[in-house]
């Protein structure tokens, strides 16, 4: 497909061992539409003929447990590359080459699993790996994720889909799908990064821009950081924080967010006490929080 300067090509697409519910009563997962495979080819964006993106393949699959209670999902995307050169705005070159990000290139994972009968999802991996940058890593259980909830969810989509102009309709729509997502409760959540290289080159640009070089902008920073945590009002956690950020400063090798409660917690009670103690979520969800570990 080209547009004007733009050109957009994709190859290979296909769906294999699809599965159409025979029956719109179907309840469970037989009333689910169902893909053992979904893949896709190289891509390629150009803009004026030169390439701005791309991407080798890109693979989606689904499995069924014997006892027909559990999917699990698997993706990845392989060859994921982007070129910024092209970009002209002379404030966000300078910030692209100070940080060599002039060209990306990178893998995307996921994979885990839904208990439908129960609403369990277990995501074991999502993440982002980019050479000479680093690798995000996320990982998460929910609960309250059922079959009932996605119907309602998706309906409240349709609503919104249907009277796009409406804009009371919207709000209302909006206020439902927030009442609707209040029915999940977190189990348990991970946040990772692995730094290759881009902490440092950050830390010499900020410094730079500030008339400093990487390590004394390093110290800046860690100066800074208890000071806004008091503001966060994080309570015990503020200095486990800050612990773990002066460790990454100092040999920037990975950090690590979890949130491990003794028992799952219901989306209201965090929002809450996001919203009237922040210094409870802490304990509310069990964070911790370390560095090059």
């Amino acid at each position: 497909m080209t547009e004007e300067k733009s050109t957009f090509s994709v190859s290979e697409l296909y769906l294999a061992g699809v599965y159409v519910p025979g029956d719109d009563k179907a309840e469970g997962i037989d009333s689910l539409m169902f893909y053992e495979e979904a893949h896709s080819g190289p891509v390629k964006v150009a803009v004026d003929g030169k390439p701005v993106f791309s991407m080798g393949e890109a693979t989606g699959t689904m499995s069924l447990s014997d006892d027909e209670k559990t999917i699990s999902f698997e993706g990845t995307a392989t060859g994921v590359n982007a070129d910024l050169t092209s970009v002209e705005d002379a404030k966000s070159k300078e910030t692209i080459e100070a940080l060599g990000l002039q060209t990306l290139n990178g893998n995307l994972n996921m994979s885990g699993s839904w208990e439908v009968e129960t609403g369990t999802i277990d995501v074991e991996d999502y993440s982002v790996d980019f050479a000479n940058v680093g690798k995000l890593s996320m990982s998460f259980g929910i609960s309250g994720y059922t079959l009932d909830l996605v119907k309602q969810m998706q309906e409240q989509a349709r609503t919104m889909q249907a009277q796009p102009q409406n804009e009371q309709a919207q709000q209302a729509a909006g206020l439902a799908m927030l009442g609707l997502v209040q029915q999940l409760s977190l189990i348990n959540a991970k946040i990772r990064f692995d730094d290759a290289g881009i902490t440092k080159r950050g830390l010499d640009y900020a410094g730079k821009t500030q008339g400093a070089d990487g390590a004394q902008m390093g110290q800046m920073i860690k100066g800074m950081v208890p000071l806004l945590l008091a503001q966060a009002k994080l309570g015990a956690l503020q200095n486990e924080v800050s612990t773990a950020v002066n460790a990454y400063i100092d040999d920037p090798k990975a950090l690590t967010i979890i949130a491990a409660p003794a028992n799952p917690v219901a989306f209201p009670m965090i929002m809450g006490a996001a919203m009237g103690a922040p210094e409870t979520i802490p304990a509310l969800i069990g964070v911790k929080v370390t560095a090059n570990d």
